[in-house]
């Protein structure tokens, strides 16, 4: 079996008026919060899920008070960054694990990242996605087997053309643990750079990736969820004198009059 990790201690200041009232992962998507997409996408292997939380931590636990799987929130007192979130946890990482950044979604296959993950005998693996501009995240070089012998958090030069980019969802052995002290804050930017050229390769995915970290990104991941899962308007809503414009979804008990809706809006009960 296998443990998971949610990274999730992130104000989520970009996406502010939002997070003002909840934490970043909390926010919702066509109907579901992020982080109860998140969950869905892990493989049944997944018997302990661990959310590191920072921002609004008690409404995180709330949130998962009554879910349908043991989930427990761990909550930073202050920021330890996304190394220092797993230092804390070392004690029980003692296997493989994965770790996900709690901003993403994707068409990612995790049960065969794993697979991928052992074949390779990795320390790490990170799940990759290829951009046109990689100054925003962490651009990686790899050669034919898929070891990365580069890693560059946002470079400000980054190279022109398709670059492929930290994808935010990584397979670890507790090996990590030993490239990290309480020093090292970021896995990104302290703990990456020591295993180039060494066990740390990327897998590569096709399919969709979007960090739903903007406002804008937000929006394109709600309008590609509604088209991807053909959300409709329920039967027992009510909708009188409105023009409907899809994709968009209306749950139970929504009441709307004398509106233009969509296309890619979601609306939820009451």
């Amino acid at each position: 079996m296998t443990k998971a990790v949610i990274l999730a201690g992130g104000h989520g200041t970009r996406l502010r008026p939002l997070t003002n009232i909840m934490p970043k992962p909390l926010v919702p998507l066509a109907g579901k919060t992020l982080i109860d997409r998140l969950i869905s996408t892990l493989p049944e292997t997944v018997d302990e899920i661990i959310v590191a939380a920072g921002y609004m931590g008690k409404e995180m636990e709330e949130h998962f008070r009554n879910f349908h799987c043991q989930v427990e929130v761990v909550t930073e007192h202050e920021p330890l960054g996304t190394a220092g979130a797993l230092f804390q946890l070392r004690q029980r990482l003692n296997d493989t694990f994965i770790v996900l950044n709690g901003d993403v979604i994707s068409s990612l296959n995790i049960k065969e990242m794993i697979e991928f993950h052992r074949k390779k005998k990795a320390v790490a693996t990170i799940s990759v996605w290829t951009v046109q501009d990689a100054s925003s995240f962490g651009a990686l070089r790899l050669d034919g087997d898929g070891r990365i012998n580069e890693f560059r958090e946002k470079p400000r030069f980054p190279e022109p053309g398709p670059s492929p980019i930290n994808a935010g969802t990584y397979v670890m052995e507790s090996e990590i643990f030993d490239y990290m002290d309480i020093s090292n804050l970021s896995l990104e930017r302290e703990i990456f750079p020591k295993l180039v050229n060494g066990r740390m390769y990327g897998y590569s995915f096709e399919g969709y990736w979007i960090d739903c970290g903007t406002r804008e990104n937000y929006l394109k991941a709600q309008s590609l969820l509604l088209e991807m899962e053909g959300h409709t308007v329920h039967s027992a809503s009510r909708l009188n004198g409105c023009v409907i414009n899809r994709p968009l979804g209306i749950e139970q008990g929504a009441r709307l009059e004398g509106a233009r809706i969509g296309p890619n809006v979601y609306i939820e009960r009451g």
